[in-house]
């Protein structure tokens, strides 16, 4: 004769049907599992959802300070692109029509105000003339490169320094530092590769001459052609 089945065992889990087996009596399903299950399928039955996925953006689209459309100084944001390398990227167009991608947190924080297209915005790191005896050659070096680049001017080696020809009239002075009352040309045109015997000999002898006769800025070609014959075997040093 068979045992007897007990109220326990009589009892199913609503869902997958299995044996109720050490629950407590008011249990109705066997694990999480199926009681999960269980309501996503009611929720669905009734036309509703109700689960909701864990893990969300830590930055809704909703609560975004910065949207399409706001206006960084010059730029304007198109799009959104998301993270790279842990930096939030965005696509800007700037009032001069160029479209390119930059970090937002430069152009929240200022950094960034327009494009880098040269052709349509002036550099702002250039001050024009308003610069000082380094800047000068700096800006020379800049624009022509190297002066070890080129033979010297006057006697055909290799170049060392760039010399000012002291042809410019609208030349420069510092007032105080180091290179104050040395004379200098924010036009790089303006400045010859010299190796550094020649280029002693002309600031200490034959620009001295040119500038005391005057010939130096009233006519610069005479000036320099001048500065390259002199000092030479067979040439007059006081010739003007």
């Amino acid at each position: 004769m068979s045992k007897p089945k007990t109220t326990a065992d009589l009892r199913r889990c609503d869902h997958c049907g299995n044996a109720l087996v050490g629950k407590r009596p008011q249990a109705r399903y066997c694990d999480s599992r199926c009681r999960d299950q269980a309501r996503r399928q009611r929720d669905r039955e009734a036309g509703r959802s109700s689960y909701v996925r864990k893990g969300r953006p830590k930055t809704l689209p909703s609560r975004q300070v910065y949207k399409p459309g706001h206006r960084f100084n010059e730029l304007v944001l198109v799009e959104r692109r998301g993270k790279v390398n842990g930096s939030e990227r965005v696509l800007c167009r700037c009032d001069c029509g160029t479209v390119q991608e930059y970090n937002l947190s430069n152009l929240a924080n200022g950094v960034t105000v327009r494009c880098s297209d040269r052709s349509q915005h002036a550099d702002p790191r250039c001050k024009g003339d308003d610069i000082t005896y380094d800047g000068a050659h700096n800006r020379t070096k800049g624009r022509r490169g190297s002066a070890s680049l080129y033979r010297c001017w006057k006697c055909g080696t290799q170049a060392k320094d760039w010399a000012y020809t002291h042809t410019d009239p609208n030349e420069k002075r510092m007032s105080n530092g180091r290179e104050a009352g040395r004379p200098y040309t924010t036009d790089p045109t303006r400045n010859l590769p010299l190796c550094r015997a020649c280029h002693k000999l002309f600031d200490s002898t034959t620009a001295p001459r040119m500038v005391a006769s005057g010939v130096a800025t009233t006519s610069p070609a005479l000036a320099l052609a001048w500065a390259y014959c002199a000092d030479r075997p067979g040439m007059r040093d006081d010739t003007a």
